[in-house]
């Protein structure tokens, strides 16, 4: 069945199976793990916030937004922290993230968004699925992306980038601005 817990003055934890859960406002932990079919909306945890099933392990600290899951995608937006995602078979889009950033995923896209310049790295592995990063552009990072069967292009006109796409696979090294974080993506 379906599950709506709210306004937790302590840590939450949900396990078994079922469709729709909505989990918000924690002042502890939120928890989920197991097989959920509906959509899983997960908002405002103050700590972490972990979800785990057969195809994904997704951990959060401080999520002030949301985390949203469905049967072939998972949103993520406004996270005070650090960000770690695992999945296969999952479209994934990510939205401010203010800690370091994993993502690993296979057979699905990718899309990480930053309305404001990165502090902490990111890492981005995808099989089988295109990466797609949006930074400001008065950004400062690192960047390292190699694609091994497919092309890499950069919108940032910086004269420390390389790039190049040949064979059907292509890298981007370099850096852009003084200081900020590595961006590696694969």
């Amino acid at each position: 069945g379906d599950a709506r817990i709210m306004n937790v003055a302590g840590s939450v934890k949900l396990g078994g199976r079922g469709s729709e859960i909505e989990v918000s406002d924690v002042k502890g932990d939120a928890t989920v793990a197991g097989e959920f079919y509906g959509p899983i909306r997960v908002r405002n945890v103050a700590k972490n916030t972990h979800y785990s099933s057969k195809k994904a392990d997704i951990q959060l600290v401080r999520l002030t937004g949301l985390l949203e899951l469905d049967s072939g995608s998972i949103e993520i937006s406004d996270v005070g922290g650090s960000a770690k995602l695992a999945t296969q078979d999952k479209d994934i889009e990510v939205e401010n993230v203010a800690g370091k950033l994993q993502v690993a995923d296979k057979n699905g896209g990718i899309k990480v968004g930053y309305s404001e310049p990165p502090r902490e790295d990111a890492t981005i592995t995808n099989s089988s699925g295109a990466v797609e990063v949006t930074l400001p552009a008065k950004s400062a990072f690192e960047i390292n992306a190699v694609s091994t069967n497919g092309q890499v292009e950069s919108d940032f006109d910086n004269p420390t980038i390389d790039s190049s796409n040949d064979n059907g696979s292509g890298k981007i090294m370099g850096r852009v601005g003084t200081g900020g974080p590595k961006i590696n993506i694969t």
